[in-house]
């Protein structure tokens, strides 16, 4: 899920010394599972992970090819 990729992407660049400076939500934040809301925050403020072109995270779908490929494009910028 999109949620479960965000927390994913977000371990990874803490253990190699990312520091967010950066707090987002989504339009639909409050479907974000507990687990999960420090990550899609810190990610979507970072503007690495973004929402659709309604605001909305979707958090339970899962993440597209085109979406990973996004994703990882801004991981690397």
């Amino acid at each position: 899920t999109k949620q479960d990729a965000a927390v994913m992407i977000y371990r990874c660049l803490s253990l190699g010394g990312t520091v967010f400076n950066s707090e987002g939500a989504p339009a639909d934040f409050d479907t974000v599972a507990d687990y999960a809301t420090e990550a899609v925050s810190a990610l979507c403020g970072e503007k690495i992970i973004n929402g659709d072109e309604n605001g909305n995270f979707t958090p339970k779908k899962s993440l597209t090819r085109a979406e990973t490929v996004t994703v990882l494009s801004n991981v690397l910028n």
